[in-house]
């Protein structure tokens, strides 16, 4: 008898993209007994079974509008569709944000909106996590410029300091903003050299 095996990568994954307080949900074609043996394999607590591509797109397009609902009150959180297949590529269309393995079908490939060059499932959260740290950076360089020249802008109007002291205080900033988007690189290239370890390991 044939059935689906978890790949080797995956509860690792799960099991990271939950420790950033993430849902996961498995949406798949396969029967009921053989989605739900993979799912608690993977520490997966909600998935959907025996779905055709067109009962995947529905189900994303109800999360992302139970999403949006409770982004009016709250801080709305993106959805996410991870996939390879055709069967895949309407859903990857619908939701927020569609990634495709790089071993998927071209159909998925040209459809999402991000895809992985790998099959390795860990770096997905990988992705995940350097995204946030990104975002975090632009956030706090451009806030950070905003604040030091409105307050420098401020102080040469009014006569407090003098060109050459604002000159410099405007370079030294856009120094410490500079070094924290090269904090970025410095812990991608750990992450990643983390990872080759880890899949060596196996």
């Amino acid at each position: 008898m044939l059935e689906d095996k978890l790949r080797q990568e995956t509860k690792e994954a799960i099991a990271k993209i939950k420790a950033m307080k993430l849902h996961v949900v498995m949406l798949t074609g396969d029967n009921e007994r053989t989605a739900n043996k993979i799912a608690n394999e993977a520490g997966i607590e909600e998935y959907h079974a025996d779905l055709l591509p067109e009962d995947k797109v529905s189900i994303i397009e109800e999360i992302v509008r139970k999403h949006k609902k409770q982004g009016e009150k709250h801080k709305k959180q993106a959805v996410i569709m991870v996939g390879d297949g055709i069967n895949d590529a309407p859903a990857l269309a619908k939701a927020d944000l569609g990634i495709a393995m790089g071993s998927g079908t071209d159909v998925a490939i040209e459809t999402a909106d991000v895809v992985l060059m790998t099959e390795d499932l860990t770096k997905i959260p990988y992705m995940l996590k350097t995204s946030r740290q990104s975002m975090f950076a632009i956030k706090q360089n451009f806030f950070g410029t905003l604040a030091i020249d409105g307050f420098g802008f401020i102080l040469a109007f009014v006569g407090v300091i003098n060109p050459l002291l604002a000159a410099i205080i405007h370079v030294s900033s856009e120094l410490v903003f500079m070094t924290n988007s090269a904090r970025l690189i410095i812990d991608s290239n750990a992450g990643q050299t983390k990872l080759r370890t880890s899949y060596r390991k196996r």
